[in-house]
C-alpha cells in the first residue's frame, strides 16, 4: 500500500514541479557569452556601435579567436570535483541549443501530447533536466548530493584532458578528451596534479595497448578569453561507485563551455540533448527506490519515471532538424562543473556493480 501511495505522490509531484519550474523561469540570473562568430546584426560589420546579435539566433558560445596557432603544446589534466544540474538555477554559463527563445517563439519540435510548452530560460537557454533530475532527486533515484560526494571523496568521478594548449588566453586549437573515473589511487583528492585517478578502461580508444587516446574527444576544440570551448557528441559518465553506476549523460549535439585556469580548476557547463531513449535504457542500472532490484520496464517506479522522461521531451536529438516539426526526442542538458588538476592513474575496467537484471527485453523508449 505504501508502494503505491509513493507512486501517486511521484506523479503528482510531476505536475507541481513542471508548473514550479515554468514560474520560475523569470528569476534566473542572466547570463551573457560573446556573440558567435558571423552573428553580426542585419549582416553588417561587428564594430565599436554595432548592436548586439539577437541571443534566440545563436547558440551564445564564443567563436574561434582570430590568431595563428603555434607549437607550444601543454597537456593538462582535470578530475570533476563538482556537479550542479541547475535546478536552483545559478549556471555559470547559458547555452541556446536550438536557437531560439521558446515563449512566446515557437518550439523547435512537436511536444508530447498534452505536454504543456516547454518555455525556455533566459536567451533561450534550454535545461529540461533540471526539473527531471529535481524530481528523480526527490525519490532518491538520482542524487546531485550523492554524486557529489563520490567526486570529494575520491570514490569515481570524470576527467577532462585539454593537449596541445599554447598556455595563452587565445588558442585556436586544442584537444579535448573526456574519460571516465574509477577514484583515486592517493586517497581524498586534494585538488591538485598529484590526485592520481584511475581511468575506465571503456573510455580508451584502444584498450589494452598502453594508449591513453580517449574514445571521446574533439581535436578541434579551442581557447578563447581564457575560455575553453569544445563540441559534445558523446557519452558522458559521472559519478559512480560499487554500489550504483555513473550517470551516463548521452549528450548529442552540445558544448563544454568553462573558464579555464591552467594552474587550478576548469569552471564551467556541460550541454547537449540527451535523447529520451538513451536516458530510459540507463536508469534501468540504478537502484529501485521503492522495490527489490533495479529500475526495471516492468516496475511500477520504472512507469512512473517514463512518464515524467517522455513528458519533459523538449528538444531533438539531432540539431539538423530543429524547426522541421520533427517530434521532439531527447532532453536539453545544462550541468554545472567544477574540476580541478590531477593526474593519470592505472586503467582498469568498471565494476559490473549496479548493472541492469532487466533481461533481454526491447530497449524502454517513449513510443
Amino acid at each position: 500500500m505504501r508502494k503505491h501511495v509513493a507512486l501517486a505522490g511521484l506523479s503528482l509531484a510531476l505536475v507541481t514541479a513542471a508548473c514550479q519550474w515554468l514560474v520560475g523561469i523569470e528569476d534566473r540570473p542572466a547570463v551573457t557569452l560573446p556573440a558567435e562568430a558571423g552573428a553580426t546584426p542585419d549582416g553588417g560589420d561587428a564594430g565599436v556601435d554595432a548592436a548586439p546579435p539577437d541571443p534566440c539566433l545563436a547558440t551564445n558560445v564564443p567563436p574561434v579567436p582570430a590568431v595563428a596557432d603555434d607549437d607550444t603544446e601543454q597537456d593538462l589534466l582535470f578530475a570533476l570535483s563538482r556537479v550542479e544540474f541547475g535546478i536552483d538555477g545559478g549556471l555559470p554559463y547559458l547555452v541556446n541549443l536550438d536557437k531560439r527563445c521558446t515563449c512566446p517563439a515557437e518550439e523547435s519540435c512537436k511536444r508530447p501530447v498534452g505536454a504543456t510548452p516547454a518555455c525556455d530560460g533566459l536567451q533561450g537557454s534550454d535545461n529540461a533536466l533540471a526539473p527531471v533530475i529535481g524530481l528523480l532527486q526527490s525519490f532518491r533515484v538520482v542524487e546531485q548530493k550523492t554524486l557529489n560526494d563520490n567526486l570529494l571523496a575520491g570514490i569515481s568521478g570524470a576527467l577532462i584532458r585539454v593537449e596541445k594548449y599554447n598556455g595563452k588566453a587565445e588558442d585556436p586549437k586544442v584537444v579535448v578528451s573526456v574519460y571516465g573515473a574509477l577514484g583515486t589511487e592517493t586517497g581524498k583528492p586534494k585538488g591538485t596534479a598529484e590526485d592520481r585517478w584511475r581511468v575506465d578502461e571503456s573510455a580508451l580508444a584502444s584498450p589494452g595497448t598502453g594508449s591513453l587516446v580517449a574514445k571521446y574527444r574533439d581535436t578541434n576544440a579551442y581557447v578563447t578569453g581564457s575560455r575553453l570551448v569544445a563540441f559534445v557528441n558523446f557519452a558522458f559518465d559521472i559519478g559512480g561507485d560499487p554500489r550504483q553506476p555513473p550517470l551516463k549523460a548521452d549528450l548529442r549535439d552540445g558544448y563544454i563551455v568553462a573558464d579555464l585556469d591552467p594552474s587550478a580548476r576548469l569552471t564551467g557547463v556541460i550541454t547537449g540533448r540527451w535523447p529520451t531513449s538513451s536516458v530510459l535504457g540507463d536508469i534501468q542500472a540504478f537502484p529501485d527506490p521503492l522495490g527489490a532490484g533495479t529500475l526495471c520496464g516492468d516496475s511500477g517506479t520504472f512507469k512512473t519515471v517514463k512518464q515524467i522522461v517522455c513528458g519533459a521531451a523538449d528538444i531533438t536529438s539531432a540539431s539538423g532538424v530543429d524547426g522541421l516539426n520533427r517530434d521532439c526526442d531527447a532532453i536539453s542538458v545544462h550541468v554545472g562543473f567544477e574540476a580541478t588538476r590531477a593526474s593519470f592513474g592505472a586503467v582498469q575496467p568498471r565494476p559490473d556493480a549496479g548493472v541492469s537484471s532487466c533481461g533481454a527485453g526491447p530497449a524502454p523508449s517513449c513510443l
